[in-house]
């Protein structure tokens, strides 16, 4: 039983894991559209979430996205709560 548990709390863990990898994924690919489009970065998530039907899950992630100008590309960290 307790090997269950374990085994079945390292799936979960690697899930979210994953899951953090491919939101980082897609955050960085709407930023590069962005800036395909409109010639820039964006300063901030919001204006991604607002514009390009980006969608993430606040409750289960949390996201650092840091913009030092706005023709490089931001650094996007994602952590599973």
């Amino acid at each position: 039983m307790i090997v269950l548990v374990i085994a079945l709390d390292h799936i979960f863990a690697n899930a979210k894991d994953q899951g953090a990898a491919s939101i980082r994924n897609t955050i960085l690919n709407s930023a590069m559209q962005c800036a395909a489009i409109e010639g820039s970065f964006p300063t901030n998530l919001a204006y991604l979430e607002e514009n390009y039907d980006l969608r993430i899950n606040h409750d289960d992630y949390v996201v650092i996205y840091e913009v030092l100008a706005s023709n490089t590309v931001p650094s996007v960290v994602v952590m599973p709560r």
